[in-house]
């Protein structure tokens, strides 16, 4: 908004800067997060995760390095886990239905 109308920025002339958030912070918020859907993530997707969130905090883009970025690439993970448990309903033990596995983060 302010570099399209440079009359707002002399309106707000305070400018807070945020940092973005480590890899090992961004974890730690996907994790609180996927606990809070009762999810847990194997050891392969967890270090799928921690792969993708590292790219994209080296990636240094606007949208990146920060806590929404990280929840929607849990609730895509999400997402693609209850695409893949659907198509085993015969065999869907209820503990499958915590687990995120790697193959949920591909899609």
């Amino acid at each position: 908004l302010m570099a399209h109308n440079p009359g707002v920025r002399s309106r707000f002339p305070t400018t807070i800067l945020f940092e973005d958030y480590s890899v090992s912070e961004l974890m730690q918020i996907a994790r609180q997060f996927l606990g809070s859907q009762h999810l847990n993530l194997t050891d392969e997707a967890s270090a799928m995760l921690e792969k993708q969130l590292g790219v994209m905090v080296d990636a240094k883009d606007v949208q990146n390095g920060n806590g929404r970025a990280v929840r929607n690439v849990v609730e895509q993970a999400m997402r693609a886990q209850a695409l893949r448990l659907s198509d085993n309903k015969a065999s869907l033990a209820p503990h499958l239905l915590s687990i995120i596995e790697a193959a949920d983060l591909i899609a």
